[in-house]
């Protein structure tokens, strides 16, 4: 099993990230850990994880956003919609990591205590696809106007209080 590329575990009772069973499968690049019950990431242990290019995390019950995933050099696609997320820390864009530039999806939907989307967002310089339907976010940061890649940004259901003209321009 050592060269699996992709894995799905999805709709588990896994109350915990399953390390030890995953840390040999170096060539993973898709894996789908959705509809569990996690409730935290530790980010010592991902380094294992470094060609990862999809992970989704949906529907578990994460309460912070897994900084753990600096460590996932080639991730392209993040899904982290139906969980407890309230923030995307400052700490995600420390140090300018460079492999923030290949990330190009980035579904945040149905956090529902989500309340601001981070202006450090335009660090994600790939970004093609961002999902922030179902938050509490009322107000886009300028700084999005710098995703030049970005092709769509779903955001209904949320209380924006009115749409921010920089998107058009």
């Amino acid at each position: 099993m050592a060269g699996l590329l992709s894995l799905d575990i999805s709709g588990n009772v896994f109350t915990e990230f399953p390390y030890e069973a995953l840390e040999k499968l170096e060539k993973l690049r898709k894996l789908d850990i959705s509809r569990n019950q996690i409730c935290q990431i530790d980010g010592d242990k991902w380094k294992a994880f470094r060609g990862l290019q999809l992970l989704d995390l949906s529907s578990n019950r994460l309460s912070e956003f897994p900084l753990c995933i600096r460590n996932c050099k080639s991730l392209k696609i993040l899904r982290l919609i139906k969980n407890d997320i309230k923030s995307i820390p400052d700490e995600y864009f420390e140090n300018k990591n460079k492999h923030l530039t290949v990330l190009q999806e980035l579904n945040l939907n149905s956090n529902q205590n989500l309340d601001k989307l981070n202006p450090k967002i335009n660090e994600l310089t790939k970004l093609k696809v961002l999902g922030i339907s179902y938050t509490k976010i009322t107000e886009i940061p300028e700084t999005i106007a710098e995703l030049i890649d970005l092709v769509q940004l779903y955001c209904y259901g949320t209380p924006l209080v009115e749409p921010n003209m920089t998107l058009a321009s």
